[in-house]
């Protein structure tokens, strides 16, 4: 019934949860007799009683009992999705600037702890191949890969990582690093990386056209995994496809690129307190 007056049901829910018209009164800011009228104009509607009234206290009959259950579990449950709906608005939002390798390998594993330590921050990751410093202005922090240097940003070392060649158990393992020059090599954005390597290796000619580029990591590893070709694993994202035999590591060497992770920020974003906790606890996670 739909025309009942929600003042109506309000009063008869707290005067049935407290046994008494008086508490119900202080509970709803009214006067006892004002919960007394609510409560028989809603008995006038149901065409029922729904207190036995004595003289120092009420008690519910069969079709009050019926009704107080009802709009017991109905007020409940509106309670706790109003309770969800602040609890969402009030939440503060975190933009977390990240590239694909490390968001896939290192940071999605570790969400659940995250979420489980600080439900009351709305982390949003934005995700991007290009450069941090290209899209600065969409994210709070960011990890980001390069020398340590970003105009106008603060720089803190996260992560260094060194790379070794990888490839598929499906494809023929290399006895020597000039073996490699026969293979499909994958680039990541550039050639640099796989000279820099073979280099170190004491392969002395590396020609500048050899293999594919890829501008997206997680593509390198995916097509090393498919047996496509060799990649520059990066370590230590690689581990558990080593660990696993996913994929196989045939030479020791892993050289460092010369670059490596850092957790940047403006100066200005640690200004809201959610930014600093997320930063404290993407450094304890390293």
């Amino acid at each position: 019934m739909r025309n009942l007056r929600l003042s109506s049901l309000k009063a008869f829910e707290a005067a049935a949860r407290n046994m008494s018209f008086k508490l119900a009164a202080d509970e709803l800011h009214v006067t006892a007799t004002a919960i007394s009228h609510q409560v028989k104009s809603l008995e006038q509607q149901l065409d029922c009683r729904l207190f036995i009234r004595r003289t120092r206290q009420v008690q519910l009959t069969d079709e009050g009992q019926e009704l107080f259950t009802a709009l017991k579990r109905a007020f409940d449950e509106v309670d706790e999705v109003a309770r969800r709906v602040k609890s969402r608005r009030s939440r503060d939002v975190v933009t977390l600037g990240l590239g694909p390798i490390i968001g896939t390998r290192w940071l999605a594993p570790r969400l659940g702890d995250f979420w489980n330590q600080h439900r009351d921050i709305d982390l949003r990751l934005h995700h991007t191949n290009f450069p941090m410093q290209h899209s600065s202005d969409q994210f709070d922090l960011a990890i980001a890969w390069g020398d340590g240097h970003w105009p106008g940003m603060e720089a803190i070392p996260f992560i260094n990582i060194e790379v070794t060649p990888v490839l598929a158990p499906t494809l023929k393992q290399p006895v020597s690093a000039q073996d490699l020059l026969a293979y499909p090599l994958i680039h990541e954005r550039d050639r640099q990386g796989w000279q820099q390597w073979l280099r170190a290796a004491g392969v002395e000619r590396v020609d500048d056209d050899i293999g594919t580029v890829v501008d997206d990591a997680n593509l390198v590893l995916q097509t090393a995994l498919d047996g496509q070709g060799v990649a520059l694993g990066i370590l230590p994202f690689i581990e558990s496809d080593l660990a696993n035999g996913h994929l196989l590591r045939p030479f020791e060497l892993a050289i460092d690129p010369g670059k490596a992770y850092y957790l940047i920020h403006r100066k200005s974003s640690l200004d809201k307190g959610a930014v600093n906790s997320v930063k404290n606890w993407l450094l304890a996670q390293i």
